[in-house]
């Protein structure tokens, strides 16, 4: 792998202490604020990114890259869908929509950039296929009922399962003042599992049950 050029290590700088400020102070702060609290100075921000507007887009398409870099980790070569693979998947999507909630945040609340919203629009509409097919994997392995296949079901399943799963974060901003992120993961990803609960066969309910309290006792050791 090449060598990141000293243009590019700076701009992942400002991308990553803009990105922790956002995260701290939220995002109304200008560049001039965002360079003088983050020591990164308004010029050197400004050089790279010439308005706060490509600032922020900048680290959304960061956390979009993460986020696809993720999914192919996790789907790569031919997939043995499991709740316990599953699981894990959903756990690490979790931890990079908090180490972005910032800029998730005001992009799930944001109705005014085109931009942003045609992002959400792509998104909604890829990650509907996807669910699709994992369902499909779900109830080929005896773990679904195959009635959430049936087009009704999985268009009121996936409105359900993908405001959880994207919404999460927005609620933990707003009503966790007591609990830290890893104390109130727990809660939050049995809730993005618990959209699937009306569908689950006796073996689905099993192996779901199992995954989950195998998962967080590896977290707790």
């Amino acid at each position: 792998m090449p060598q990141a050029s000293k243009g590019e290590l700076t701009r992942n700088k400002i991308l990553r202490d803009t990105n922790e400020f956002f995260n701290k102070n939220g995002i109304n702060s200008t560049i001039t604020e965002i360079g003088q609290q983050t020591g990164l100075g308004k010029s050197k921000i400004t050089n790279y990114f010439p308005k706060k507007e490509i600032l922020f887009k900048a680290i959304l398409e960061e956390y979009n890259e993460k986020a696809q870099h993720l999914f192919l980790q996790y789907h790569q070569g031919d997939i043995q869908f499991s709740f316990s693979w599953y699981v894990s998947y959903i756990s690490k999507v979790m931890d990079l929509m908090y180490e972005y909630r910032a800029v998730i945040n005001f992009s799930l609340v944001e109705d005014n950039n085109f931009e942003v919203n045609k992002h959400i629009r792509e998104s909604y509409l890829n990650n509907k296929k996807i669910i699709h097919q994992r369902i499909e994997f779900m109830v080929n392995q005896g773990l679904i009922d195959s009635s959430l296949l049936d087009q009704s079901e999985f268009n009121v399943f996936v409105l359900q399962y993908y405001s959880v799963a994207s919404f999460w974060i927005n609620i933990f901003q707003r009503v966790e003042s007591e609990r830290s992120y890893f104390e109130s993961k727990p809660d939050y990803l049995k809730a993005i599992l618990a959209c699937f609960n009306p569908y689950l066969t006796k073996k689905g309910k099993e192996e779901k049950s199992k995954a989950v309290e195998e998962f967080f006792a590896q977290e707790e050791a």
